[in-house]
């Protein structure tokens, strides 16, 4: 299912490097990016990305020469998030910034105390 709706966005860096990683490999080269959100955790998802096919009842968000996928269990949570790369003097990588993870704090985790 192809749609022009605001799923997801993805800042310009953030798409100049998953146009660098796909394109840098023949295994890659031409995969749309699919990005999941999946509950549980202390942030309130599991993020993760990789280069995938298409699955019939995926949603496809084609921004910045990136085709994003988006399987039908994470599209509710990931509605409105933005996906960056974050270059800085600690290292670098890609961050998604999801509206609809609880607040730190919110979620009601004490830590890794195993409680």
């Amino acid at each position: 299912m192809a749609t022009t709706e605001t799923l997801i966005q993805i800042t310009e860096k953030a798409a100049a490097e998953v146009i660098r990683l796909r394109d840098g490999s023949d295994e890659t080269k031409g995969k749309p990016l699919r990005v999941v959100a999946e509950p549980g955790g202390c942030g309130g998802f599991h993020h993760g990305m990789g280069f995938d096919d298409k699955n019939d009842d995926d949603t496809v968000v084609s921004l910045r020469g990136v085709d994003l996928i988006v399987d039908p269990l994470s599209r509710d949570n990931l509605k409105g998030a933005t996906i960056d790369f974050i270059d800085g003097p600690h290292g670098n990588g890609f961050k998604i910034d999801n509206p609809n993870a609880p607040a730190r704090g919110e979620s009601g985790c004490s830590g890794c105390g195993g409680h």
